[in-house]
């Protein structure tokens, strides 16, 4: 999906107790675009972090991904928190 949009960040960072002002200064002037695309990009990049397309044995990066020490975990498998929560 696109992700959130300027009121769930918002929402976010009034939970949060980040003044709301901040975020939706920080939105409107795209100050944290480019760090984004780049880290997207790096971890699109990144072959530890790729998934292997079951059907034609092809590799992708792919949202969400969560990795723990540099890897990939298999959100397929059920046990993937208990695996991160295990290592801390």
């Amino acid at each position: 999906s696109a992700g959130y949009d300027v009121a769930q960040l918002e929402q976010l960072a009034a939970d949060l107790g980040v003044p709301v002002g901040t975020v939706t200064a920080a939105v409107n002037a795209h100050t944290f675009d480019a760090a984004i695309a780049a880290d997207m990009d790096k971890a699109g990049d990144d072959p530890d972090l790729q998934r292997k397309d079951p059907d034609d044995g092809s590799y992708y990066f792919g949202t969400p991904t969560v990795a723990q020490g540099g890897k990939a975990l298999d959100l397929n498998q059920d046990t993937w928190l208990t695996t991160i929560l295990a290592g801390h």
